[in-house]
């Protein structure tokens, strides 16, 4: 079914494309559609499954979307399932969209839940994502990869990813709050420049936790059980009051200039695997945080000061490099 017009678009039944093996609503250039799925479904032939391995999928075609939209969308309100893309956002040179939202969806049974690949030269591209439920996604599950501007991913669970849960280029800043995601198969979170992850559980991927650019910000996560890295973070950003657990490699990565403090971490595997608490390179204030069960609570290098940290359970040296102390730090219950 193809929306031409600038307008309000509501569903009053399933729409069940898997007969004709296509897509099952497009938006067209310049239209704005506001599409209610009124508590319905768009349905696609498609079917997957989660393993230990990853996300199997049968009867998925690259042709087929269950939105796919060169124009502005609002949409909300039911379930997609069994397609490509769930909803797909590809744009075009000669015009922008801006402020399209998807809410209080449920995208299942998919390639990618949700694509946004605007054509070259696309300057801005704003999307709003919240209260979506994504699952069993063969790749990536919200992928952002062509997006330039705002891309805010608030309230939404996510499981089961082929790839990452969310990927975003360098050329677009994603906001992502209160929201939970399990197992992913690539880095859960990998973000560009200017980024903020806050107050989200990352839990069980089969890679790291969050992957971020230069000036990024992670807060009050939780980020456990992954086979990987806790965070990677670049130059001159913020690692605050996150819980770091039982991952598969350092907890804490970060770059010239940043800053990480008041984290609770515990740098060990589920298996009693220990790893490095807290890396960070030149330059960086490292302050008030609690690492146990490390190989190396923390290395720090040149120009850079620490202080008011615990260190305890490591087997020899608690700290590496070049940073200079502040004082205050306890190492095994003795001022260090």
């Amino acid at each position: 079914m193809t929306i031409a017009q600038t307008g309000s678009y509501e569903l009053t039944s399933n729409l069940d494309v898997r007969p004709s093996n296509l897509g099952a609503l497009f938006v067209g250039q310049g239209a704005f559609a506001e599409i209610n799925l009124n508590g319905f479904g768009l349905i696609g032939p498609g079917t997957c499954s989660a393993t230990t391995s990853g996300v199997q999928c049968t009867g998925l075609s690259s042709q087929q979307s269950g939105i796919q939209t060169i124009g502005f969308v609002n949409v909300h309100g039911g379930r997609i399932s069994g397609f490509s893309s769930g909803v797909r956002i590809d744009g075009v040179i000669s015009t922008d969209f801006t402020e399209s939202r998807l809410t209080d969806l449920e995208i299942y049974d998919a390639s990618s839940a949700i694509v946004v690949n605007p054509a070259f030269n696309r300057t801005q591209v704003n999307l709003t994502v919240s209260q979506v439920k994504v699952a069993r996604a063969f790749n990536i599950c919200l992928d952002f990869f062509g997006s330039a501007g705002t891309i805010d991913v608030r309230e939404v669970r996510i499981s089961d990813c082929g790839g990452s849960a969310i990927r975003a280029p360098t050329t677009a800043t994603l906001q992502v709050s209160d929201s939970t995601i399990s197992r992913a198969g690539g880095t859960a979170i990998a973000a560009g420049e200017a980024s903020t992850i806050e107050r989200t559980t990352i839990k069980e991927g089969r890679a790291g936790g969050i992957a971020c650019g230069r000036g990024c910000r992670i807060q009050e996560n939780i980020i456990t059980e992954n086979l990987g890295t806790g965070v990677d973070t670049g130059f001159l950003s913020q690692v605050i009051e996150n819980q770091v657990d039982l991952n598969a490699g350092t907890a804490i990565v970060a770059l010239d200039g940043s800053t990480i403090s008041r984290n609770t971490i515990g740098a060990v595997t589920s298996s009693e695997v220990q790893n490095t608490g807290i890396s960070c390179t030149t330059g960086c204030g490292v302050f008030e945080n609690v690492v146990r069960n490390s190989s190396l609570p923390l290395s720090i290098g040149l120009s850079s000061r620490y202080g008011r940290n615990v260190f305890s359970l490591y087997p020899s040296t608690a700290v590496s490099g070049s940073g200079v102390s502040a004082g205050d730090n306890l190492c095994d219950g003795v001022s260090c």
